[in-house]
């Protein structure tokens, strides 16, 4: 899952799974379609924290399926949570 645009008030979540073993692309789509009750009814810091929560939550949830549902498949997943550092330069630095 990847954003492809830089918005917190409004994200652009694309998915790509790259020959995904069996539930891959189904719960990726689950987890992109949560983002939204991550960020409802937050502003602020708190929406850019809860953003940055949501991607760990989603990271934890395919790395623990991953382990559960095929754990002899090798995989590399790659997280970058830069929601905060987008917080700093829109917000400030408080």
């Amino acid at each position: 899952m990847f954003a492809q645009n830089n918005s917190i008030d409004e994200p652009l979540i694309s998915i790509q799974a790259n020959k995904a073993p069996p539930g891959i692309y189904e719960l990726m789509y689950d987890w992109k379609m949560k983002l939204p009750g991550y960020l409802e009814n937050r502003k602020g810091r708190e929406k850019y924290s809860a953003y940055n929560k949501w991607g760990i939550d989603a990271a934890n949830a395919v790395a623990g399926y991953m382990k559960k549902n095929h754990p002899s498949q090798k995989f590399f997943l790659t997280v970058n949570v830069g929601a905060i550092d987008s917080g700093g330069h829109n917000l400030g630095e408080r």
